[in-house]
């Protein structure tokens, strides 16, 4: 059965998901991988696309990765203390392919669910949950490990950001890819 999203995809006009589904790693799970994203997305009330591209942000697609150091583990780069919290070792959250992991993150999207209308509210919860549904004017002031965290974001005036800047942003990395707007 088809899913319909109430959200429309006003930055690309086409369906992403598909795009970067060509660059995930394992090529023999890709509709596998796909299909997860998408059941996610459903469950979330979110745009499949929003999910990949964050994936892609933060792993490159890559289930297995993990940052220098080990301070972030997965398609969404969990800190060590949110993998435990999910019942999982961040060893574990490693080693599993891309569509079990996505099932595990079912748990940690729970609280976010009905409320990740755009790209960045995706990606805030992934990184900043304090971000979700804030207004296009909204500022925000990061910690410097954000700052160093991610390069994504222009941030201005003692390391802050309004919220239309990081939309901004995220849909100008995706258009260097060889989207269109």
């Amino acid at each position: 059965s088809a899913t319909i999203y109430r959200h429309t995809n006003a930055f690309f006009p086409f369906l992403c998901l598909m795009f970067l589904l060509s660059r995930y790693p394992d090529q023999h799970h890709q509709i596998t991988f796909g299909q997860s994203v998408t059941g996610l997305a459903g469950y979330l009330d979110t745009d499949p696309d929003y999910l990949m591209m964050c994936f892609y942000l933060e792993a490159r697609l890559h289930p297995s990765f993990q940052t220098s150091k080990h301070r972030g583990t997965g398609l969404i780069q969990l800190c060590t203390s949110d993998v435990y919290k999910l019942g999982i070792t961040p060893h574990r959250l490693a080693a599993l392919n891309g569509a079990d992991q996505i099932g595990v993150l079912y748990k940690y999207f729970e609280p976010y669910k009905n409320r990740l209308n755009d790209l960045a509210d995706v990606y805030f919860a992934c990184f900043y949950p304090d971000g979700i549904g804030k207004s296009a004017s909204y500022y925000f002031r990061f910690p410097t490990k954000y700052i160093n965290a991610n390069k994504l974001f222009p941030l201005r005036n003692h390391n802050r950001i309004q919220r239309w800047q990081i939309d901004k942003s995220l849909r100008d990395y995706f258009m260097r890819m060889g989207w269109e707007g």
